[in-house]
């Protein structure tokens, strides 16, 4: 059993433990304003927070919910503050809706948001709109917005010494490990994003593990997270970098241009990011002016790369030694991995197999793998043999907040279906061949089709509909396509008619819809959507109907 069960006197533990060893400098950076804190900031600034907040009336059990990506250098600290409060924190996408933000606010009884400063009148509105008490808001950047508070001020408001009296009964909170510490937004299946909860006891499960990552042991070298604060990524893992004493430089808002700027500026010998978002950094035509010398690995993640993908990066990239892939999910991560942690030499995901695709690595230390009979739910013993992906591991999340029945149907007896379709090749790497979840992703960001099939279902014009996934024709990812099938009176249109109105359509769509989810690939009217001999919808012939030009 850990001897912590708050995950805040963790990640106190291991930042004096650092301080004790002389590592004293900046850990954090945000790189889109060089903002930064040191490791002793972490310890008095999160302190600060939880004084803040308690003599503000914060309790135990209340949680926050934040949407910002701004003031980077200071999440974390807040984070740290809340927990030691006794609170939890809850992500929501900063661009979701209005209702989104209501729905969130009532389902998790929050009073407390963080957001940035341009959003605060979009949670002030959905706070009002709201029967039950009021929410209290703090905002990121510069420039104070009346009736809401400073995140700076939260941080700095304070000298913890002169009030132990007060900071011992803020610390005074019976905390369990078992009790709420950080719930993440998931991809959904059969609507709107769930929450995947994480425990202090998974979460501290979650670091230790990370304590393996690639520079943990280098920590005079510089790491580039590039992903939003809102996303596991940004969260967890520069928490976890905090854990193991690296320098980091965090960009949670980002294009081309500003992670080159970055790159070139902070010289990182590492970056974390998604693999779309290399892909489109590593095809930059302007990516000659910079400097990137300093990369020497690259840590991925949401798509498995191969050898091809690995020397296309290295001919772009000179000086990179290693691309190094991760498996896994918001509900639990890592998975596995292709870097070599067990000390065996360099692993080769394609080894002995040139044409094979898919494979993301072996199980990462203290993950059981197992791949399930999609019928009886029987482990599948035999390599080479297609099923379902099960894990099991001590950091997966402990089920959906507030959702028994997804929580029931993704985790059973402790081991949880990852929705991926897959088997174990002859040599023990995991390779993926489909996703039995039908979401996707772009710009990092998940897509539900479901979710957006209730919203074009509900246009009156509208009979049926199917959204699939495209690629993005800026190399985000996928982007949903729409087709349709319109109701009788409206199928005698004139081809300009239906082109009208498959207009109209998409603009009502995307009034109740983030930016993110709009339909980018395009809404297609048809006579019919296919089916296949089961009756079920062919979308894989969905897929092949194209667009004159993808919008």
């Amino acid at each position: 059993m850990d001897q912590f069960c708050n995950v805040a006197d963790f990640i106190e533990s291991k930042v004096k433990s650092h301080l004790e060893k002389g590592n004293s400098g900046i850990w954090i950076t945000d790189g889109s304003t060089n903002a930064s804190s040191t490791y002793q900031e972490v310890l008095n600034l999160s302190k600060n927070v939880t004084l803040n907040l308690v003599l503000m009336g914060f309790k135990k059990g209340d949680i926050v919910i934040y949407s910002a990506t701004e003031d980077v250098h200071l999440l974390h600290i807040f984070f740290l503050g809340v927990w030691r409060a006794g609170g939890a924190v809850r992500s929501i996408y900063p661009d979701e809706t209005e209702e989104t933000f209501m729905e969130k606010l009532a389902e998790s009884d929050c009073k407390w948001v963080l957001c940035n400063g341009g959003d605060v009148e979009k949670w002030n509105r959905a706070g009002k709109l709201l029967a039950s008490n009021c929410v209290t808001i703090i905002s990121t950047g510069a420039v104070k917005t009346e009736g809401c508070l400073g995140l700076g001020s939260l941080c700095s408001g304070f000298e913890v010494k002169g009030m132990e009296n007060e900071m011992k009964i803020a610390l005074n909170k019976n905390y369990d490990g078992d009790d709420i510490a950080l719930i993440l937004p998931t991809s959904g299946t059969t609507g709107k994003s769930k929450g995947g909860v994480y425990t202090h006891k998974t979460l501290i499960a979650h670091f230790r593990a990370l304590e393996r990552f690639p520079m943990a042991d280098q920590p005079d070298k510089t790491a580039l997270v590039i992903a939003r604060i809102t996303h596991g990524g940004g969260c967890a893992l520069s928490l976890a970098q905090l854990v193991n004493g690296q320098r980091l430089v965090v960009l949670s808002v980002f294009n081309n241009a500003s992670i080159l700027r970055t790159i070139e500026m902070w010289n990182p010998q590492g970056i974390f990011t998604v693999t779309n978002i290399f892909l489109k950094m590593a095809n930059e035509p302007d990516l000659v002016k910079f400097d990137t010398s300093s990369i020497k690995y690259v840590i991925t993640t949401g798509l498995s790369t191969g050898q091809s993908f690995e020397a296309e990066m290295k001919e772009k990239f000179p000086s990179l030694k290693e691309v190094i892939m991760f498996y896994g999910m918001t509900e639990c991560a890592p998975i596995s991995t292709s870097m070599d942690i067990w000390g065996t030499g360099p692993i080769k995901n394609y080894a002995g197999f040139e044409n094979l695709t898919g494979s993301v690595g072996k199980a990462f230390p203290g993950v059981e793998i197992t791949i399930r009979d999609g019928q009886t739910g029987n482990i599948v013993e035999e390599n080479g043999i297609v099923g379902e992906v099960w894990v099991k591991t001590d950091w997966m999340i402990s089920g959906y907040f507030k959702n028994d029945v997804a929580t029931k149907s993704t985790i059973k007896d402790g081991v949880l279906n990852t929705g991926d379709i897959g088997y174990f090749d002859q040599t023990g790497f995991l390779c993926l061949v489909d996703r039995a979840k039908e979401t996707f992703k772009y710009q990092s960001n998940h897509i539900s089709p479901s979710e957006i099939e209730q919203i074009v279902a509900s246009h009156p014009a509208v009979a049926q509909v199917c959204v699939v996934s495209v690629p993005a024709s800026d190399g985000g990812g996928e982007v949903p396509r729409a087709f349709v099938v319109l109701r009788h009176e409206f199928a005698k249109y004139t081809v300009q008619e239906k082109d009208a109105l498959a207009t109209k359509i998409k603009e009502m769509a995307h009034g109740k819809l983030a930016t993110y989810k709009y339909l980018r690939g395009g809404l297609i009217i048809l006579d019919e959507i296919p089916r296949g001999k089961a009756g079920k919808i062919d979308k894989t012939a969905l897929k092949g109907i194209h667009l004159c030009q993808q919008e």
